[in-house]
C-alpha cells in the first residue's frame, strides 16, 4: 500500500506542513491499533527513506576496546549501507513491520516470529532486518 497521510493507525511519511516530503510503502501486522513496535520502526524508517533519497549520511556509534578501555566511535554510514540495498532507491523498497524474515527460518526446527522491521525490494527480495 502506498501511505499517503499519516492516520491514527498508521505512520506512513514525513511531513513538513500539509506537504508529504517522503512516502514509504510498507506492510502492517499489527492489526487495527498502531502497536509500541510498529510506531517505533515506521517513524525512523520514514525518516532514514528521507535521509537516503536526499543523500543525507547517518551517524552510527561504535565501541572500540582501546589501553582496557571502550571508546564511543561516531562515525558515518550511508542509509544504502544500513538497508544493504546497493544503489536503490526509497520507492525500489517494502518495508514490512512485525514479519517474519524468511532466511531465518532455515535455523529453526520451529515457526519463526516477526520482528520488528523486515526490508525488502520490490521484487521481494530480502535485504535487511
Amino acid at each position: 500500500m502506498d501511505v499517503k497521510y499519516l492516520t491514527s493507525t498508521m505512520i506512513g511519511g514525513i511531513c513538513y506542513g500539509e506537504r508529504i516530503i517522503w512516502n514509504i510503502s510498507f506492510q502492517s501486522n499489527c492489526g487495527r491499533s498502531l502497536g509500541k513496535n510498529c510506531f517505533n520502526s515506521s517513524f525512523p524508517t520514514a525518516t532514514a527513506c528521507y535521509m537516503l533519497d536526499a543523500g543525507i549520511r547517518a551517524i552510527y556509534i561504535t565501541l572500540s576496546a582501546e589501553n582496557d578501555r571502550l571508546i564511543v566511535r561516531p562515525q558515518e554510514i550511508s542509509l544504502n549501507e544500513v538497508f544493504n540495498c546497493g544503489d536503490k532507491k526509497p520507492q525500489d523498497l517494502y518495508f514490512s513491520f512485525e514479519s517474519v524474515y524468511a532466511p531465518y527460518q532455515q535455523y529453526s526446527f520451529d515457526p519463526i516470529d516477526g520482528i520488528d522491521l523486515v526490508i525488502k525490494d520490490t521484487e521481494g527480495n530480502y535485504l535487511s532486518h
